[in-house]
């Protein structure tokens, strides 16, 4: 009796082991291939895409927008969506339509609105973000604000200006320039304007290593942030963005793509409402042939052998020397910066000096149609015979292409 109450205990007792060691091994396999997921995508040079979403005090969604990133060609692309878009969701395990914007506030899991947003899209994202406003001022506050180049935008009722140019958002701006609305504006001037913020995000600054470092992000960014990324996924992809950067890759706006999700306007409830159109089978269409398109690494040195001499003809500070990086990045070689003759210059202007067809290259790729020919023969003993190009950049030019 005694013998056989033994051998159960023993038997009963080597189950329990076995189980346990099945548990833990389940939850080994599942946390580190979580882990290591970011890092798997990037090794296989797959696209990584991330829902972000910024909400009020009240958990209302006001901004929402998907970033795809390449890490084989360093190419990105965005879609931005309005907050009163109209999709469906999943809240207890029931798919029901929802706004987008109060889908946050009703319950239904991050997880779950990103997975709705998946569906809309036609493609499975990766990640979410939600950032609370307050944080996102924080945020950009610690980064040591957002650079943006801006048309003129005046609204004396709030006491709004912004000069046209190139101006530096602190965190409390960058709010009121995200959610501003000018007057007989359409909600997607709106969703322009974060698309010229997300460039802005995304152009580093030279500044970049002494803003980001693993402390820093681990102390006082990450916190910050709402994420099924862990700290672990953020500090790789930060080690990924800090190689390229040591490469020189700095301006990820180059070559940049941004969708909007167009919508027809409705009444439900009393309430405006946004419904893709088309049922979001063109938007589908859009995202599927920008996917393909971010595995294409565009050619570099479409300005090979073009030499080229940048003036500022604005008031704007280093407005040339940033200019010279972002020509260089494409194979230009500017030989020269400076200021032009003064500093009110409206408009962009390209210089003809040694060859039409060169100089073209360079009108193409900034999108400038004011282009001159040189009226005085260049002295072959200065430097100026070695210019092929010369370019005055104008308040017109936002730092990539005119305006």
């Amino acid at each position: 009796m005694d013998s056989r109450h033994s051998n159960n205990a023993n038997s009963w007792f080597l189950i329990a082991i076995i189980l346990l060691l099945l548990v833990i091994t389940i939850f080994a396999g599942t946390f580190f291939k979580s882990e290591n997921k970011l890092q798997v995508l990037l090794k296989n040079n797959q696209t990584v895409s991330c829902f972000f979403a910024v909400h009020d005090d009240e958990q209302k969604i006001i901004k929402a927008f998907v970033l795809f990133y390449n890490s084989m060609t360093d190419r990105i692309a965005s879609v931005h969506l309005l907050p009163n878009t109209y999709s469906t969701f999943i809240k207890g395990g029931k798919q029901d339509f929802y706004i987008l914007s109060e889908t946050y506030a009703a319950g239904i899991s991050k997880e779950e609105i990103k997975n709705g947003i998946s569906k809309l899209l036609g493609t499975q994202i990766n990640y979410y973000l939600f950032m609370s406003k307050n944080n996102l001022i924080k945020y950009v506050d610690l980064v040591g604000g957002i650079e943006i180049f801006t048309e003129e935008i005046s609204i004396p009722a709030k006491y709004i200006y912004y000069p046209s140019g190139i101006i530096n958002l602190d965190g409390d701006k960058t709010i009121e320039y995200l959610t501003l609305k000018k007057n007989n504006e359409n909600e997607y001037e709106e969703l322009k304007r974060d698309e010229i913020f997300i460039r802005s995000v995304i152009t580093l600054k030279e500044t970049f290593q002494d803003l980001f470092n693993e402390k820093i992000i681990s102390e006082h960014i990450y916190p910050l942030w709402n994420t099924n990324l862990s700290l672990n996924d953020i500090l790789i992809f930060y080690n990924q963005i800090n190689t390229r950067f040591l490469q020189g890759v700095s301006n990820y706006s180059r070559n940049f793509v941004s969708i909007i999700v167009y919508c027809d306007r409705d009444i439900k409830n009393n309430k405006t409402i946004f419904l893709p159109k088309k049922s979001g089978f063109w938007v589908k269409k859009e995202i599927k042939e920008t996917l393909t398109a971010l595995e294409i690494k565009e050619v570099k040195e479409i300005g090979n052998k073009i030499t080229v001499q940048v003036l500022n003809g604005t008031d704007i500070v280093g407005f040339a020397g940033r200019c010279k990086r972002y020509l260089e990045s494409y194979g230009f070689d500017v030989i020269e910066t400076g200021n032009a003759d003064h500093s009110e210059y409206k408009n962009t202007v390209i210089i003809i000096r040694n060859n039409e067809a060169k100089a073209l290259k360079l009108a193409d790729l900034i999108k400038c149609k004011r282009t001159i020919y040189e009226t005085r023969k260049p002295d072959e003993n200065n430097i100026n015979s070695k210019i092929d190009v010369k370019l005055i950049l104008g308040r017109d030019f936002d730092g990539k292409v005119v305006k």
